[in-house]
């Protein structure tokens, strides 16, 4: 069985090529958008600990 993730917030970067987005099990996801796979997945230390990707 396939797991499905609620995204509670979506984020599209200026140049439309990357799609962030946070979800349900506290983690970002970093979708490319040209190739549609996700590159990335990010989590902080603690819930809400997201500081330090608002200052890349």
């Amino acid at each position: 069985m396939e797991t499905v993730l609620l995204y509670w917030l979506l984020s599209l970067s200026h140049d439309k090529q990357t799609l962030l987005g946070g979800s349900q099990d506290e983690t970002i996801n970093c979708w490319d958008l040209t190739t549609g796979k996700c590159w990335t997945t990010l989590q902080a230390a603690r819930l809400y600990e997201t500081r330090w990707l608002m200052q890349r």
